[in-house]
């Protein structure tokens, strides 16, 4: 999984990096708060509302649970703006 990270170019993964201050921008229960870059959607866009920073539990828990993932903003629809779409993060989104 990690090795996506390396597919997001320099300044996107400044801001992101930034954005999140360090921490996992999912931090569904389970979470490890060590993140990295992840897509919401395909990969491929690098604008920074198209990637998060978020740790590998949370990023397993999204891909198990991909419908969840969508309603709580952590993946978006190819034919959605991830900038237009806020991701809802924390124990809330249990």
């Amino acid at each position: 999984m990690r090795s996506a990270d390396t597919r997001v170019n320099d300044e996107t993964r400044r801001v992101v990096r930034r954005r999140s201050g360090g921490r996992c921008e999912i931090g569904w229960r389970g979470c490890e708060g060590t993140p990295y870059c992840y897509w919401r959607r395909q990969p491929g866009a690098q604008a920074p509302s198209g990637v998060l920073h978020a740790c590998g539990a949370c990023v397993a828990a999204s891909r198990a649970h991909p419908g969840k993932a969508l309603l709580m903003g952590v993946l978006v629809h190819e034919w959605l703006d991830p900038a237009e779409v806020m991701v809802k993060r924390g124990e809330s989104a249990r």
